[in-house]
Order: structure tokens, then sequence, then C-alpha cells
């Protein structure tokens, strides 16, 4: 009979080579689930964040058109009021007269530039003269500026300041203090 072999002892220190070896090969199988199963969890995550951002801008576009509802169009004017309000009347108190700045050149010159914003899709500003618009009350048109309002009521857009200051409560300014803004419908008092 044939002599068998023993089976040779390792040491210690292969043993333990061998098992690293093979513990490497384990991982190097594993390593593309694991980056698999993350890319997956992030496009997951992607989805949701997308998901939550169309509710978002379809909540927002519900309330937009129920709120829209709720309000009714000034064919004149082409602004809105809620039904409650009624335009020019003083419901209680003591009332008062309020002197019309715009004359009737103004408002022509407000509506052309109006329909030409609406057409264009380009904002411009009117351009009045002096003498379109005097001292009073006077309600912002679309196209208006305070340099232009105070070319049509003194002959020189350098003295917007002085409309400033009489509506600085009613008029605001970028978050830096650079620009007076005033938006159409809103009401400014000319002074002399």
């Amino acid at each position: 009979m044939p002599k068998r072999k023993k089976p040779r002892k390792q040491s210690v220190g292969q043993e333990k080579q061998e098992n690293r070896l093979f513990q490497s090969k384990l991982l190097a199988q594993l390593e593309p689930t694991k980056y698999r199963i993350r890319r997956e969890r992030l496009w997951l995550l992607i989805g949701v964040v997308f998901i939550f951002l169309g509710l978002v801008f379809i909540i927002n576009g519900l309330s937009g058109i129920l709120n829209k509802s709720k309000q009714e169009v000034l064919p004149e004017t082409a602004e809105t009021f809620t039904p409650t309000e009624t335009p020019g009347k003083i419901d209680e108190g003591a009332s008062t007269a309020r002197v019309e700045a715009a004359g009737l050149t103004a408002l022509e010159k407000a509506d052309q530039t109006a329909e030409q914003i609406q057409t264009s899709g380009r904002w411009r500003a009117t351009d009045y003269e002096r003498g379109d618009i005097g001292v009073g009350a006077y309600q912002v048109k679309l196209g208006d500026t305070l340099w232009e309002i105070a070319e049509a009521v003194y002959g020189d857009g350098f003295q917007w300041n002085k409309i400033l200051n009489l509506n600085k409560e009613k008029i605001g300014f970028l978050p830096n203090g650079s620009q007076a803004l005033i938006f159409p419908g809103q009401v400014l008092i000319i002074p002399k």
C-alpha cells in the first residue's frame, strides 16, 4: 500500500493570510451590492423630493384658483378688489372730498402705456409732460415711477423726493434702501 502523505500543518501566519485573502474576495463580491443599494436609496429620496415639490405646486395653484374666484375684476381699471370693499366710499365717520390729480391726458397716456406693456410683455415708464398730473390724490397706474410723476407735476423729475417724503409710510424700499417702490392702484398724495 502506498503511503499516505500527512497533510502539512499550516503555520498560524499562513492560516491568517488565507483567511484575509478569503475575506477580501468575499468583500469584493459584496461591494457592488452595497453601492447599488446606496444608489437605489438616493434615487428613492430624489423621487420623494420631486413628489413633495409637485404636491406643493398643485396646492399652491389650487389656492390661487380659489382666491381668484373670490375676487372681481373692474373692467375700466383692470385691478381687483374683494366684494366687501366699495371703491371710493367711506362707510363710517367723516368723509373728505378727494381732488383727483390725474388729468385726461395723463389717463390716456397711462392707458396707452399699459396696453403697450401688455402686448409687448416688457415694462416701460409712462412719459408724462408737465401739467399732466396736478396736486392732490393720485392713483398710481401701470408704468408710473416717482420720477415720471414728479416730471408731470413739477416739470422736474429730480423733485420726486417731495412725493416720497409726504408718502413715506405708503412707499416701500428695496432691502438695500436704494429705491422707492410704488405699485398700480396705490393712492399717493401729491404736494404743491
